[in-house]
């Protein structure tokens, strides 16, 4: 009974063996033709806070600016912006900049910003923590999921962290 199975383990093995020496050539040039790592190169996809860095300042008591810096051919959904308290009550804002019209193969007809974008929020006096919730795109495609930040306001300055 042994011998019988160190015959299969043994031909198996053989067989293994043979087959990688004869289809070794063949992965070797398929990997040349394809240029594999230059192709993965290019999925090359920046995380979601260098792609839309966002800063928060506090200009005058209660009133908050916030600012999003976006990387080269990276985009910000005008319609995905929203900001409410930590009771979960949703806050005003207004965005400035100048949006661009798009037709987004997921969402249709939909207006987006390049480059720069920017809020200011008149908060209300008993507000000192917030979440902002913001979604954007890349120009290959890659869509990032929904960014939530955190934002802190203390008597030292404003803190934003990850939410999600």
């Amino acid at each position: 009974m042994i011998r019988k199975e160190h015959k299969i383990n043994v031909r198996t093995k053989v067989i293994f063996f043979i087959s990688l020496i004869i289809f070794m050539p063949v992965l070797i040039s398929a990997e040349k033709v394809l240029d594999l790592s230059s192709i993965l190169n290019k999925a090359e996809i920046i995380p979601a806070d260098e792609a839309f860095i966002l800063r928060a300042y506090e200009t005058e008591k209660n009133r908050i600016i916030l600012s999003w810096e976006l990387k080269e051919n990276c985009f910000l959904y005008k319609n995905k912006f929203k900001i409410e308290s930590n009771s979960g009550s949703k806050i005003d804002l207004e965005i400035s900049g100048v949006p661009v019209n798009m037709n987004d193969e997921y969402f249709g007809r939909v207006l987006v910003y390049y480059d720069k974008v920017q809020t200011i929020i008149d908060l209300k006096p008993h507000i000192r923590k917030f979440r902002v919730y913001y979604q954007g795109c890349n120009a290959s495609g890659f869509c990032y999921p929904l960014i939530s930040k955190e934002i802190t306001i203390h008597r030292q300055g404003i803190t934003v962290i990850d939410a999600s």
